[in-house]
């Protein structure tokens, strides 16, 4: 189990071995199992457990559990109570939405507080076939087959390796102590109904039921990233800037390949969903029609479909002031997190890990600005020597023209860098810096 558990993080990707992990830890037999194997791997870890006040006193006891293990095996962990109920009514969610993102939430301010990298849940092969059971009763693309991922920015899930019945046995065979939460078998929760009705039905068609759904899964996934390849090449031929607009000129797709699944694959990143995908599918070749997404209005004209962003009416009007720190920012979408950081703090290898720029903030002072750069604005790329256009620099990089049309700059007085892709020489991190300006997200 430790084998296959050292194996699967390392084929997918998961960590490197000074990287640090915050553990979402229940109490249960999967998050115990999970807990015994990074100690037994000799990862860098801490334990987060939330109470959500939903079971009286066997919540409280699975905390009082969890902190006496904690002490005995020297662990830092962090502990916090939540009244579910009341959020739930107050937000007008469901109890598991609400618990989904109260701990969230909460996890990713543990990361930021306590410097960690990773958040790593239980989640187990079973949990994959339920997932995608679940998206199946209510509908889904092909992206809600793949079930439940390895890695998603800062979320890991490293047990996707082993099926509930591993992990039993391996808890059983190692002696390792766990709560058991009762409310896991009200079949009133849509998921216990899965685990407890649906589950046994498919084992009952076919024992292997579980290993094989995750194939599946995992099949979709690989189809996932060739779809992904092909719509960019297809992208790349059909997208074009009109002023502030993106176009996508209809005929340049070929008539074999134009379908909804594809228009829909082209236009999800400006948040348009798969009804909305289906209408305006059926008005391409008509004129005038225009649809909303969160943040954007899309417009078709005939064989060309323009699509504006509405978050800035004009994006060259963009400014948004950073007078403060730490703040976190949406932008399109977008979150990114913006704080000071002691540079002795930050090792060779956090400089080049992804989702994260070091800005050398001993040449700064607030306030910062965020806007869209002007047309033909140069800045000198980290680097490199002289100016160069930022346009030059996007095209050189060969940045998507969805990123181009949604590209941000950091100001002071002139400009710091390009959010997510670049910073300027002159506000790069120096053996003599001792502040930094941490920015993730992206």
């Amino acid at each position: 189990m430790l084998k296959a558990f050292q194996k699967y993080i390392h084929s997918e990707s998961l960590l490197e071995l000074n990287d640090k992990i915050l553990l979402a830890i229940s109490g249960g037999v999967d998050s115990m199992v999970m807990l015994h194997l990074f100690k037994m791997a000799g990862y860098n870890f801490q334990i987060a457990h939330c109470n959500f006040k939903l079971r009286d006193k066997a919540s409280d006891k699975d905390e009082e559990f969890l902190k006496e293990y904690c002490t005995e095996n020297n662990i830092i962990s962090h502990f916090i109570s939540f009244d579910t109920r009341a959020y739930s009514k107050e937000k007008k969610l469901s109890i598991e939405e609400t618990a989904r993102n109260l701990r969230y939430t909460w996890f990713e301010e543990l990361l930021k507080t306590n410097d960690l990298d990773f958040i790593a849940t239980a989640h187990h092969k079973n949990d994959v076939s339920e997932t995608m059971l679940l998206n199946l009763s209510r509908g889904t693309g092909i992206g809600g087959l793949h079930g439940i991922l390895p890695k998603r920015n800062t979320l890991i899930r490293p047990m996707l390796f082993a099926s509930k019945l591993d992990i039993e046995n391996y808890a059983k065979t190692n002696q390792i102590n766990y709560v058991f939460d009762h409310t896991n078998n009200n079949i009133e929760y849509t998921r216990n109904k899965i685990r407890h009705e649906l589950i046994p039905f498919f084992n009952s068609l076919n024992p292997d039921f579980i290993n094989s759904s995750n194939l599946l899964a995992n099949y979709v996934r690989e189809t996932e990233s060739l779809m992904a390849y092909f719509v960019n090449e297809i992208r790349e031929k059909s997208f074009s800037t009109v002023g502030n607009n993106i176009c996508i000129d209809i005929n340049k797709i070929d008539d074999s390949i134009l379908n909804q699944t594809l228009l829909f694959e082209l236009i999800r990143p400006f948040g348009y969903n798969s009804s909305q995908n289906a209408d305006i599918f059926s008005s391409i070749g008509k004129s005038g029609l225009s649809f909303q997404s969160k943040e954007y209005d899309l417009f078709v004209d005939r064989m060309k479909i323009f699509i504006k962003s509405n978050s800035h009416k004009d994006n060259d009007k963009l400014r948004i002031v950073i007078d403060s720190l730490p703040i976190k920012i949406e932008i399109y979408g977008r979150q990114y997190c913006f704080d000071l950081i002691d540079r002795d703090k930050i090792s060779d290898e956090d400089l080049v890990k992804k989702k994260i720029q070091y800005i050398n903030f001993d040449s700064v002072k607030l306030p910062l600005i965020i806007r869209t750069p002007e047309e033909g604005e140069k800045f000198s790329p980290y680097g490199l020597k002289g100016s160069k256009k930022i346009s030059d620099y996007l095209t050189d990089k060969k940045v998507n023209l969805i990123d181009k049309h949604q590209l941000l700059g950091l100001y002071e007085v002139t400009i710091i860098g390009l959010l997510g892709l670049e910073i300027d020489n002159k506000f790069a991190i120096q053996n003599t810096t001792k502040k930094c300006l941490k920015i993730e997200g992206f």
